[in-house]
């Protein structure tokens, strides 16, 4: 009897366990199902010290940037409005260079409208390598919470992080330690508020024991459920010297059924430089809609195609052109076979 108290005792503490560790998973699937179709615009401002970006030119006094970017997410879709200036190792200074980046679940494209310079002739990358941009530092928050499970989309996913029995008290939470192990001595825990939704407040990186990045995230209630409102990152070298710190705050935050398509779509202008990561190739844009092929050196190749993102009937009409004129002619045919029969039942 008291072998099976003990048994049973096991299977229940393990039954626990495994419920335990699947709560962040599950309230992970039902805020994708929540947050499907939002939009976030949230202002981001950077401190940098001297010395932490380099290059031929390094980052010769502190720098602090500010910047506002938007968000927005339709199921597997998704486009960031980025503008944080984009350090430039060759001159030693930031650049006004924006960009947006889109995805539709498969392809993606990036998008630079005043070059990456921020002065030069718009710039364009399509294929699918460049939709890791999603995967930024700056996203983290919101793609944990409202993407935590798309490989696609979250810089780590939920499913990989496993319950450990640490705890920690951040101001009046109490948090659940998950773990990630990493390479090189890294791992990586989240800390995860059960009580409130299951959300996590901390994201921690440790490299060899030493404190690398650390992440806080605040929330308020939404008409979705619980949102992000706010977070602060602190990152450090491996010497434990700062390397950033940024505070970014929620601006505006959009819950809606749905999502305009016309929101994942770029339609390049005239004189963008396109390369495809696919195939490699470079192009020009002609206009809205076409493109030119080229070689590395911008000389015209005497290809026109599509853009990726061309209108049905641009990308279609010679189809259609072609299908209207198939039909005519077989229409003709048995107008003139059906006539020819009735001439001859005449006679």
């Amino acid at each position: 009897m008291q072998l099976f108290r003990f048994v049973l005792c096991l299977t229940l503490a393990a039954g626990a366990t495994a419920a335990r560790a699947d709560t962040f998973e599950n309230a992970t699937r039902q805020r994708e199902t929540k947050f499907a179709s939002v939009s976030f615009e949230f202002e981001v401002v950077d401190f940098v010290p001297k010395g932490m970006l380099g290059g031929k030119k390094e980052l010769s006094r502190d720098a602090q940037t500010t910047a506002r970017c938007k968000l927005i997410l339709d199921g597997p879709r998704a486009r960031y409005e980025n503008n944080q200036p984009l350090w430039s190792a060759s001159t030693g200074e930031f650049l006004n260079s924006p960009s947006v980046l889109v995805t539709d679940g498969h392809s993606s494209k990036l998008f630079f409208p005043k070059g990456i310079s921020g002065s030069s002739a718009p710039r364009a990358i399509v294929g699918g390598a460049n939709a890791e941009g999603f995967r930024s530092s700056v996203l983290t928050p919101l793609m944990m919470h409202c993407r935590g499970l798309s490989p696609a989309l979250a810089p780590y996913v939920v499913t990989d992080f496993k319950r450990t029995e640490g705890s920690l008290t951040l101001g009046e939470h109490k948090c659940r330690e998950y773990l990630r192990p990493g390479a090189d001595g890294v791992t990586i825990s989240v800390f995860v508020d059960d009580d409130a939704a299951v959300v996590g407040r901390r994201l921690r990186k440790l490299k060899n024991g030493n404190l690398v990045y650390q992440l806080d995230t605040q929330y308020e209630m939404s008409s979705a459920g619980l949102a992000p409102a706010s977070w602060k990152l602190t990152e450090y070298d491996d010497s434990g010297k700062l390397k950033l710190r940024r505070e970014a705050k929620v601006l505006n935050f959009s819950y809606r059924s749905s999502v305009d398509a016309g929101e994942f779509q770029i339609d390049f202008p005239s004189g963008t430089q396109v390369f495809d990561q696919m195939t490699r190739k470079h192009f020009i844009a002609q206009g809205h809609e076409v493109m030119r092929e080229t070689d590395a050196f911008g000389t015209d190749l005497g290809v026109e195609v599509v853009q990726p993102d061309a209108s049905w009937w641009r990308r279609y009409r010679s189809l259609v052109v072609w299908a209207v004129f198939g039909v005519g002619i077989l229409c003709c045919t048995i107008f003139w076979v059906r006539r020819r029969r009735g001439r001859r039942v005449a006679l």
